[in-house]
């Protein structure tokens, strides 16, 4: 495993990668760094890129937060969503709680872009990383900019993501 730290307008970003894939992604809750060491994030990422260019999501957790984390990477930048439409689109229209939940475990923010889910009122609700973060991310958007690009000069073209799916134990 390999952990990445880079400088970003919104604090430093902490990238662990492994194995091919992305582990997490998290901001610290530090200030940034101002003197980072290592390549930068595109060189980063190429060496775990599949394919060339796509990156496999490996997220811990259950079956369950893998349904709604799926769900966010339907979401289209500026089209934000809320924690009862999530619910339904998985089946589960009584697990709003549970889907909140599972957004705050996202451990790939940005990526799995947990950021675009509303309280159904409109209002933002949390962020792990605070609600100020949150709120840039989703202007960024509306902006028509992406925030990876916004964050760490990451052109939009030169990835893909992609989930990996959950293993899941089969029955004996």
């Amino acid at each position: 495993m390999s952990i990445h730290h880079f400088p970003t307008p919104l604090g430093t970003i902490t990238f662990t990668t492994g194995e091919g894939t992305m582990k997490r992604i998290e901001f610290d809750h530090q200030d940034a760094l101002e003197n980072p060491k290592g390549p930068p994030l595109a060189e980063v990422l190429a060496q775990i890129a599949h394919n060339g260019n796509t990156l496999l999501l490996v997220p811990k957790g259950t079956p369950f937060q893998h349904s709604v984390w799926q769900e966010l990477l339907k979401i289209p930048a500026n089209l934000p969503s809320n924690y009862g439409t999530i619910a339904n689109q998985i089946g589960k229209p009584a697990a709003s709680r549970a889907v909140g939940n599972a957004i705050g475990a996202n451990s790939l923010c940005i990526l799995i872009p947990c950021h675009r889910v509303l309280a159904s009122s409109g209002k933002l609700g949390g962020f792990r990383w605070g609600t100020s973060r949150k709120q840039q991310l989703l202007d960024w958007e509306k902006e028509g900019k992406d925030p990876l690009q916004q964050l760490c000069g990451l052109d939009p073209e030169q990835f893909k993501f992609q989930l990996q799916p959950i293993k899941t134990a089969k029955a004996a």
